[in-house]
């Protein structure tokens, strides 16, 4: 099919096909620099999410041990007889 065009209808299809590729690599180099920042933004987040639980495991530990040391003062206190 074509091989039975004209060199006119040939050179309006490779002007045809030059246009739509423009228009696609245009929008293909958009959508590649939002999925880079949707990346970056991801990369963000785990390491802020990683952060925050770095921060309550902490915080965690430090009650944990506030706790700890209530309880030895009061086994203390209730064994030595005060």
């Amino acid at each position: 099919m074509l091989t039975n065009l004209t060199s006119a209808q040939q050179e309006k299809l490779e002007t045809i096909k030059q246009s739509l590729t423009a228009k696609i690599q245009s929008l293909l180099s958009d959508s590649n620099k939002q999925m880079s920042q949707w990346t970056h933004w991801q990369k963000l987040s785990t390491g802020s999410q990683n952060k925050i639980k770095e921060m309550l495991v902490a915080q965690f530990s430090n009650q944990l041990d506030k706790q700890k040391y209530k309880l030895k003062d009061l086994f203390k206190n209730k064994f030595s007889g005060d």
